[in-house]
């Protein structure tokens, strides 16, 4: 199994300061944020996202299936700022004005770009540049570590096994174990 690689908040941070403008900053922070796939972020239109539940209704490409994805407010001002009242259409258009929505070529570009530009380089050695698929895996890496449960970080990438989420974990470091074990012995001693 090749070894899942991450990018630190404050490197993700970097990539949404550097973004040169509001729709390339909205795509760090969808990727990073949520953790939705570039094709999934290619389909997403302003219709999809409800602003008063802080969510997205997310299709995927292999299953058809939708899911709800929570946004944070953060994300969810930069998109009503950059759209404003607007309605429908896609949510990520193109530079090219003569078509709807955006390339998945062109999401890797900004993310490349973006990363350049921060000056941020990927951990991947098989990698030159940041991609969609790092962020994505950031964002997994950057949840967990937070403390949000396996199950609910499945639940939001809309994996159905929890082990491509484990996969992307690494293992934790000695003293990680053995905090979350003394934690695990206060439980039990207080019965």
């Amino acid at each position: 199994m090749k070894k899942k690689y991450y990018l630190k908040v404050s490197e993700i941070n970097s990539l949404i300061s550097a973004s040169p403008n509001p729709r390339d900053r909205i795509v760090i922070k969808l990727l990073s944020r949520t953790g939705i796939t570039r094709s999934e972020l290619q389909r997403l239109n302003i219709s999809d996202i409800d602003f008063e539940k802080k969510q997205l209704w997310v299709s995927n490409e292999k299953t058809n299936k939708l899911r709800l994805v929570p946004v944070d407010d953060d994300t969810l001002r930069d998109i009503r700022y950059l759209f404003g009242s607007k309605t429908n259409g896609r949510l990520i258009s193109s530079q090219n004005r003569s078509t709807d929505g955006i390339s998945l070529k062109e999401i890797n570009m900004i993310t490349k770009r973006c990363g350049i530009l921060a000056a941020v380089k990927t951990p991947d050695p098989d990698s030159k540049y940041i991609s969609p698929q790092l962020l994505r895996n950031s964002f997994i890496f950057n949840a967990y570590r937070a403390g949000v449960p396996v199950q609910h970080i499945q639940q939001i990438v809309g994996l159905s096994s929890v082990k491509s989420i484990l996969d992307t974990i690494e293992k934790p470091v000695t003293s990680e174990v053995q905090d979350s074990y003394e934690k695990w012995t206060k439980v039990i001693e207080s019965v």
